[in-house]
């Protein structure tokens, strides 16, 4: 097969698939495209300063939905099934805050450098708030999370998402990441920097038609900026 071949009967960008063939090899490049096209997993979170994952997956099935723990982390579950006509969010464990819908790779990153409580950390690009969650939880509700975003709208998503879960620790501030500045040196700072998004065309098929070729090299520059910044804080 060619890389033309793969594109057509994928259905992604041909320039992409030309990127993806010149720097991994045809094979990884069909590999990658066609696992795009597969149903991914649904994951969530347990908000452990609420509940245990244990009690989580007992009340989910009393609702009849069919989950199992996640392959790494230790509050993930990976939902298989829905009562006919549920949506996650309508859920009453969803309502009362005790889970969030976040993929176990980005739960995992919270856990690679775990705080401590009562530690001051950085959540340098917070929205929509899923990894300061995941910081507070592992702090137990104690310390300060400094939560920034340069967006009052997208803020507000982390407002709502902290609200819902009850989480006592975090601190949202309107900010840009590259000049934000704390007159209090942090003991961690997290930098979930912005990216190309190519690691999840799978669960974001559309994205594929509104990538450009420059992008990554563009963002590259933005992520550099970031890191400086977090490394002085």
């Amino acid at each position: 097969f060619t890389p033309t071949d793969v594109a057509t009967e994928t259905s992604h960008p041909q320039w992409l698939v030309d990127r993806i063939t010149e720097q991994f090899g045809a094979e990884a490049a069909a590999e990658f495209c066609r696992y795009n096209n597969t149903k991914w997993q649904i994951s969530i979170q347990t908000n452990t300063l609420l509940t245990s994952r244990d009690e989580l997956k007992k009340k989910l099935e009393e609702s009849g939905v069919v989950t199992e723990p996640g392959r790494y982390d230790f509050a993930t579950l990976v939902v298989h099934s829905l009562p006919k006509g549920k949506r996650l969010h309508e859920l009453e464990p969803y309502l009362l805050g005790h889970f969030q819908i976040q993929e176990e790779s980005a739960s995992l990153i919270a856990k690679l450098s775990p705080p401590i409580p009562g530690q001051l950390v950085i959540d340098l690009c917070s929205a929509p708030g899923g990894k300061s969650v995941n910081l507070a939880c592992l702090m137990q509700g104690k310390g300060r999370i400094l939560a920034i975003d340069p967006s009052s709208k997208r803020l507000d998503i982390v407002r709502e998402n902290i609200a819902r879960q009850k989480i006592p620790n975090v601190e949202l501030v309107e900010g840009d990441g590259r000049t934000f500045h704390s007159p209090t040196l942090a003991d961690l700072v997290l930098v979930d920097a912005p990216c190309s998004g190519f690691g999840v065309l799978g669960r974001k098929a559309d994205a594929r038609w509104h990538k450009e070729p420059d992008e990554p090299e563009r963002l590259h520059a933005l992520q550099l900026e970031l890191l400086d910044n977090a490394a002085k804080l």
